[in-house]
């Protein structure tokens, strides 16, 4: 199998392409293309240079054979297929360089039409196609000189000791050590639950999970559902009702009366390790005094990181109010496939795929979709507002930490005092 590469640029034998460009709306407009035979034979030649020195055919040194004969090892519709694929790329390429068209995601094509023989050089060859072209986006931005926030430059980033404390509590739970018991599980126990909700005796699969892990007294469920697990012992079962909190995420099912029935699989304690020197050993620190001190310098780089994000996130939030910008959604669904890839790549690591994330969740994908695409639009918003002010500051965009310079100048705007 060839992989034909080809770039629009060497196509100087391309001479009789037909374009036509419809506006379709803002941002959008339609690229019909007519390739004609005479240049269809200049993207099969292309095609057979590549190929022809590949093939062996007795009775003749490689590439040397008849054209026929070559065309017909390869076989008619693999070098049908080579011409299409370098017609279609090369065509599309080539109409957009020549209209001047900026497609800001890859455009997508429609074939219409495609008849070519390799063998017979036939004046009837013909390629036609559409593509949609999402251009960028008409952007108007007010006067970001004139935002202004407020910095608390006192902002309280110290670490006490019950901020050390809550980490060593995690480190101690990562190293915990877990015991099968029969008695009434308590707070702070590991326990697994089978639990299924019903309202008006209709099963909601969102308020419904086999197999349900937690940690007992944590706030894993809603007010009220763990104290009515408290003193259960394993195979032990429950049923009760409590009343979802009006502002439940499921908006169709917040402020009504569920009937819970619950199982207990397993009831576990939990013994956590002694803090001591030895423990501090488990990550790499020789006494805990050095434990401590390291956890307290990371919660504090956290906290200023922390700030500085708020920080950022207000500017942005002010200079937004700015900008005014029709997102096509085709814009918005690419955005969504890259946010969608960044959690897949994170689920695997976790040795989870998508597919079975999605059913923990209680989500469809076209569900999951849906609630990733207001922050897939408010990143393509951020983009061309950083964008813009790139452009008026006159930076160079294809530098790397334009839009590093472009954030620290709006808050550098939002937070200067007179």
């Amino acid at each position: 199998m060839w992989h034909i590469v080809v770039d629009w640029r060497d196509l100087q034998w391309v001479q009789y392409m037909k374009i036509k460009i419809t506006q379709q709306k803002e941002a959008h407009k339609l690229l019909t293309v007519l390739v004609e035979a005479k240049d269809l034979t200049g993207y099969f030649q292309k095609v057979y240079e590549r190929v022809a020195p590949e093939v062996e055919i007795k009775g003749f040194r490689p590439g040397k054979a008849p054209q026929r004969l070559i065309i017909e090892e390869v076989g008619l519709a693999r070098i049908s297929q080579d011409v299409l694929d370098m017609a279609l790329r090369g065509s599309l390429g080539k109409a957009i360089e020549q209209e001047k068209l900026a497609p800001v995601i890859q455009p997508k094509i429609n074939l219409k039409k495609w008849t070519f023989n390799p063998l017979d050089n036939s004046k009837t060859d013909i390629l036609e196609f559409e593509s949609e072209i999402i251009e960028k986006p008409k952007v108007i931005l007010g006067d970001y000189t004139k935002i202004k926030v407020k910095s608390d430059k006192k902002m309280d980033i110290s670490v006490n000791e019950q901020d050390v404390q809550k980490v060593l509590e995690k480190l101690q739970n990562q190293k915990a050590k877990m015991t099968d018991t029969l008695r009434p599980c308590k707070k702070g126990d590991f326990v697994e639950i089978d639990f299924t909700g019903k309202i008006d005796n209709v099963t909601q699969e969102k308020l419904t999970s086999p197999h349900y892990p937690f940690i007992l007294g944590e706030g894993a469920f809603i007010d009220g559902f763990e104290n009515n697990i408290i003193g259960l012992k394993k195979d032990e079962s429950k049923h009760f009702a409590l009343e979802l909190p009006k502002n439940f995420s499921d908006k169709m099912l917040a402020g009504k009366i569920v009937y819970f029935e619950v199982k207990v699989l397993q009831v576990k304690e939990i013994e956590l390790a002694d803090l001591n020197d030895s423990f501090a050993g488990n990550f790499g620190h020789n006494k805990l005094s050095d434990l401590k001190e390291a956890i307290k310098k990371s919660v504090e780089l956290e906290k200023k990181q922390q700030a500085e994000r708020a920080l950022e996130v207000n500017v942005l939030e002010q200079a937004l109010k700015l900008l005014k910008v029709k997102i096509p959604d085709a814009l918005i669904q690419e955005e969504v496939n890259r946010q969608v890839d960044n959690i897949s790549r994170n689920l695997s690591r976790q040795g989870l795929t998508l597919e079975k994330y999605l059913p923990m969740i209680k989500k469809t994908s076209e569900e999951f979709r849906k609630d990733l695409s207001p922050q897939a639009k408010k990143n393509i918003e951020i983009g061309l507002l950083l964008g813009e002010v790139i452009k008026r500051e006159g930076w160079e965009s294809a530098d790397k930490e334009a839009i590093k310079k472009a954030v620290r100048h709006l808050i550098a705007i939002a937070t200067k005092t007179k």
